[in-house]
Formats: C-alpha cells, structure tokens, sequence
C-alpha cells in the first residue's frame, strides 16, 4: 500500500512538472512571449536608428538650404523638376 501511494506522489509530481514547464514556456506569460517581445524590441530598435539618422540627414540638407537658398532652389528645379529658362536649350541624358 506504501509503494502504491508513493508511485501515484511520483506520477502527480511528474505531471506538476511537465504543466509548470509547459506554462513557463509556452504561457501566455512564458519564454515564448519574451523572446517575441525581445525580436519586436530589436525590430523596432532598428527602425529608431533609421529614423535617427533621417532626421540627421534632413537637418543637414536643411542647413544646406539655409546656407545657399538661391543656390539648392535652381539646383532641384533643374535636377527634380526639370525646368530651365527662357531661352535655354536642356539636354536629356539616360
């Protein structure tokens, strides 16, 4: 009877066991959640470096602009919208 009732412990703390690593890992709380949350961190954190460096390069060119206003502006009408002046000929190159 002792035996029995140690086996029948033994098996009910073996399935203690098996639930509680199942809940720690596969939980909505558990190591899967983290690791998940971990990745998005990562993600996320790439997308702020980027952003980051956006900003720096708009600053830059704003700067750019503030500088040589006259300069930029005939610069991208030319480049960008592809106009010119009376009289000028443009010249196409692909």
């Amino acid at each position: 009877m002792k035996q029995v009732k140690r086996a029948v412990l033994r098996i009910f703390f073996a399935l203690e066991v098996c639930l509680f690593a199942l809940v720690y890992f596969l939980g909505p709380q558990g190591m899967r959640m983290i690791w998940q949350l971990q990745e998005g961190n990562e993600i996320r954190a790439h997308d702020v470096a980027r952003s980051e460096k956006e900003i720096v390069d708009l600053e830059a060119e704003l700067t750019a602009w503030h500088q040589h206003g006259d300069f930029l502006t005939e610069k991208a009408a030319r480049e960008r919208l592809h106009m010119a002046r009376p009289g000028e000929l443009v010249y196409h190159v692909d």
